[in-house]
């Protein structure tokens, strides 16, 4: 099983999310068909430019409960709502009250699986406006 985490910086301290399971296989796949892939001793990473980072972020946890689609990425990747990033920063500020350690994810995974249909939602709603 593949399980990965996603962090906002280079130090590897605090991940922003957690990913596991057939889900987390297809979003690293399609991710590192777009982005850089490096690996540093035996740990993969890859490079997602601050451009992009708010796209990827709003589509990781809109994958997290279905199959992630690169056209899904792509469309986000041309323009995402700002509804659907400002959501994210309420999802950390939310997770905070039940993280346990600096370690664990700023989004808890029991409230990013919840989030997944609602910026599904969101992105629906903002592509058909």
């Amino acid at each position: 099983m593949v399980c990965w985490s996603f962090f906002l910086d280079g130090e590897l301290l605090t991940p922003l999310v957690r990913a596991k399971g057939a889900n987390a296989e297809t979003m690293f796949r399609v991710l590192s068909r777009i982005f850089t892939v490096k690996e540093n001793g035996g740990v993969y990473e890859i490079e997602v430019p601050l451009t992009a980072l708010p796209a990827v972020e709003v589509w990781i946890l809109a994958s997290f409960t279905t199959k992630p689609s690169e056209e899904l990425l792509d469309k986000l990747l041309k323009s995402t709502p700002k509804i659907a990033i400002d959501l994210i920063s309420e999802l950390i500020a939310l997770s905070a009250q039940k993280r346990k350690s600096c370690k664990d994810p700023y989004i808890v995974y029991s409230i990013a699986q919840k989030a997944s249909k609602i910026l599904r939602e969101i992105i629906e709603l903002y592509s058909t406006a």
